[in-house]
C-alpha cells in the first residue's frame, strides 16, 4: 500500500450537518471542550474506499455507454485508483466524495444535451467536483493553486476555467440539503456485488500527478 494512502490527515472538515453536538465527550474533570469522535462508516465519516468504488463504477459505466468512440476506455478500477490518490495528495475529507458525486450528477443532468462523460473528460469532471466539494466542506480547503500544483498538466488558469465552467453548468447551486446528502451517502456506502480488483495502483495514475 502506498504511503500516500496511509498518511494521517492534517486537516479537519467543517461539515456541520451530521456533527453530533448533543453527544459531546464530558470528561471526569468537567472539561467539555474535547470534540466528540465521529463514528466510522457513517454519514459524518464515510467509508472512502467504498464511496470511491461506487463513484468510479458510475463514471466508468457512463463513459462506456457514451456515443463518443474511444479505444482507451477507463475502467472502474483505474478511475478508483485516480480518486484514491487525488484524495490522498490533496488531503480531501471523505465527505468530499459524497458531495463530489452529487455535483457530478447535477452537472451531467443540467448539461445532458451538450455533455457526455467519456474517456477524455472523466478526470476533469472529478477534479472540478472535488475542488468545489472541498471548498464547501472543509475548514481548510485546498484552493485552485493547490490543485494546479498537484495535478500534472493543469495550470492555475485551467483550474480557474474548469471551476467557472462547473459552477455555470450547475447554475451555481452548491448547497446540498441534508436529505440529499443522506440519500447519496447510503447509496455510495453500499458494497458492490461484483467482485473487482480494487487495489489502488499508483503507477497507473502517477502521470496525472506531480509526485
Amino acid at each position: 500500500v502506498s504511503p500516500l494512502l496511509t498518511a494521517a490527515p492534517r486537516r479537519r472538515n467543517s461539515s456541520p450537518t451530521f456533527r453530533a453536538v448533543s453527544q459531546g465527550n464530558n470528561n471526569d474533570d468537567g472539561n467539555e471542550t474535547s470534540e466528540p469522535k465521529m463514528p466510522e462508516n457513517s454519514p459524518c465519516c464515510p467509508d472512502l474506499k467504498t464511496c470511491c468504488q461506487n463513484v468510479a463504477t458510475f463514471l466508468a459505466n457512463a463513459a462506456a455507454t457514451s456515443n463518443t468512440k474511444s479505444k482507451n476506455l477507463a475502467s472502474a478500477e483505474h478511475i478508483y485508483s485516480y480518486m484514491r490518490f487525488l484524495f490522498a495528495v490533496l488531503q480531501l475529507e471523505p465527505e468530499c466524495c459524497v458531495y463530489a458525486d452529487i455535483y457530478v450528477r447535477r452537472f451531467v443532468s443540467n448539461a445532458q444535451d451538450t455533455f457526455q462523460i467519456h474517456s477524455g473528460n472523466w478526470h476533469k469532471l472529478l477534479v472540478g467536483a472535488c475542488l468545489l466539494a472541498s471548498k464547501y466542506v472543509d475548514d481548510l480547503s485546498m484552493n485552485n493553486r493547490d490543485f494546479a500544483t498537484a495535478l500534472a498538466g493543469c495550470s492555475l488558469q485551467l483550474i480557474n476555467k474548469l471551476e467557472s465552467s462547473f459552477l455555470k453548468a450547475m447554475n451555481w447551486r452548491l448547497h446540498v440539503p441534508i436529505s440529499e446528502y443522506t440519500t447519496r451517502y447510503f447509496e455510495l456506502a453500499s458494497k458492490q456485488d461484483v467482485v473487482r480488483d480494487w487495489h489502488a495502483n499508483l503507477q497507473s495514475v502517477k502521470p496525472y500527478f506531480n509526485i
